[in-house]
Formats: C-alpha cells, sequence, structure tokens
C-alpha cells in the first residue's frame, strides 16, 4: 500500500484481518528502524518505494526496493516484530556491478523477482553491456549463480521443485509461449506454443494454444503467477479477458470474473 510519499507492507491474516508489516515509525518501530539501518544514509528520512514483493515457505518477505537504487531485501518475523535483511544489489554504482559466481551485494538493474519452493530468491535483472535479462540465483551465502534461460524473455514466477515460469515471444506464431525452467536448465513449455485459438481453451490442452497479446504493442501484458502445487494462473487480454487456471496435466478453467472490473 502506498502512504503519503512511501509504500507500507501489511500482511493479511486468513481472518481478513489488517496486520502491519513494515509501516511508518508509530506502527511498526521495530521493522522501520530495522529496514532504515540498512539505508545508505539513516539519518536521512528515508522512503520505501516497492516494486516486487514475495514470500517464502517459511513466510519471510522479500521485496525490492527502488530508493535509491534496485535493492533485495528480506523481512523475518521474530515473535511479535520483523527484522530486516540486505539480499542483494547495492545503494550506489560505486559498489561494482555484478558477476556470475561473485557476491550479490553488487550494483544491479533489478527487473523482476521470484522465490523457489525452496526459500532461494532469484532476480530478473538487466544487463546493457549485452541489453539482454539475465537470471540470477542468490545463494543462502550471497553469492549470485547464473541460471540458462530462453533468450529474449520477460516476465518472471516460482514453479514446483525448485523451477521458474518465464514468459517469451513464441517464434513463429506472434504469440507468447510460457516456459518452466528446471534446476538442471532444461526447458518446457507448459502454456502457448500453438496455433489455435485460445478460445477453444475447454477442450484442448494448454500447450496447443495460442497465447494473445497486446496489439500494436510488443507489451507483454499476460499476467501469471504459480500456486504452491506447480498450477499455473493467467490473467489474459482483449477478446479472452478473464483468470484461468493450468493444471499440470495442461487443462485449462476458465474463473468467473464476470463481476470484476
Amino acid at each position: 500500500t502506498s502512504n503519503l510519499n512511501y509504500d507500507e507492507i501489511w500482511s493479511v491474516t486468513p481472518g481478513g484481518e489488517l496486520v502491519p508489516v513494515l509501516v511508518d515509525t508509530f506502527q511498526t518501530p521495530v521493522a522501520w528502524a530495522s529496514w532504515s539501518a540498512l539505508q545508505p544514509n539513516p539519518l536521512a528520512s528515508n522512503t520505501l518505494t516497492v516494486s516486487h514483493l514475495a514470500i517464502d515457505p517459511r513466510g519471510r518477505i522479500y521485496f525490492v526496493d527502488v530508493n535509491p537504487r534496485n535493492q533485495l531485501f528480506r523481512l523475518t518475523r521474530n515473535g511479535d516484530s520483523w527484522s530486516a535483511q540486505h539480499i542483494a544489489g547495492a545503494p550506489s554504482s560505486n559498489q561494482g556491478t555484478w558477476q556470475d559466481g561473485g557476491t550479490a551485494k553488487r550494483d544491479m538493474d533489478i527487473r523482476d523477482m521470484a522465490v523457489t519452493s525452496d526459500g532461494t530468491p532469484h532476480l530478473q535483472v538487466y544487463s546493457s553491456l549485452d541489453a539482454s535479462l539475465h537470471l540470477l540465483e542468490v545463494s543462502s551465502g550471497g553469492i549470485i549463480r547464473e541460471r540458462n534461460i530462453p533468450r529474449m524473455y520477460t516476465g518472471l514466477a516460482a514453479g514446483q521443485d525448485g523451477a521458474l515460469v518465464v514468459s517469451q515471444t513464441h517464434p513463429t506464431n506472434g504469440g507468447l509461449q510460457l516456459v518452466e525452467v528446471r534446476m538442471d536448465g532444461s526447458h518446457r513449455v507448459i502454456a502457448g506454443g500453438g496455433t489455435l485459438s485460445f478460445s477453444q481453451y475447454a477442450t484442448q490442452p494448454a500447450t496447443a494454444l495460442r497465447l494473445p497479446r497486446e496489439t500494436n504493442s510488443s507489451t507483454f501484458i499476460v499476467s501469471f503467477t504459480t500456486g504452491e502445487d506447480g498450477v499455473l494462473y493467467l490473467r489474459l487480454p482483449e477478446a479472452n479477458l478473464g483468470i484461468y487456471k493450468v493444471d499440470r496435466s495442461g487443462k485449462v478453467t476458465r474463473y468467473n470474473t464476470d463481476d470484476l472490473d
């Protein structure tokens, strides 16, 4: 959520109660002070600007703060309070850029983030050296390992057993395809890749369908995420506007979203 000129992080209990996690000093002084102490100038009035958010199986919260530069932090619950830990990125370009096999606390242009089922954070990072996106795994010791991914990809979500899901432009049909990237580096198309209209989703597997993208634009607008059981959820644009579920067998089901804007 946003409050005045900075963002806030709240949790929602199963009963629907809002609980502050990283809010202003009047509501969660321990969490705010813990995060502020990691800033380049803790005496200044810091503002939190969150661009990405994820939760690992242990309930720890990961977020990317873009102020003053892209940095990844982790919030861990300690009883009734939370503490922050700096995981990746750097507050200044003076600390050098990231390298495969090096420390994660280096300058990086983080574009997306996901946490796999084993609690390992992964970062989608843009490099101006080759004008492309790279997928970086951050170990528990804070070391970077670059993972093998399809070229020209975008989007990022956690899959099952340490796998990740990314999207890329299909090489021939002009739509999108969603690709599962396994720990061993192998790839598997799990949705898109076909030529059949998505309107046939009720009778065809997800891999046989064409995932639409916004016309007259190169912007990827198919939003996707995954559940703990590896089920894929899609939000599609235009004529197929809606939220769809793709199970592990490839069967597609549409949720009733007629009452949603």
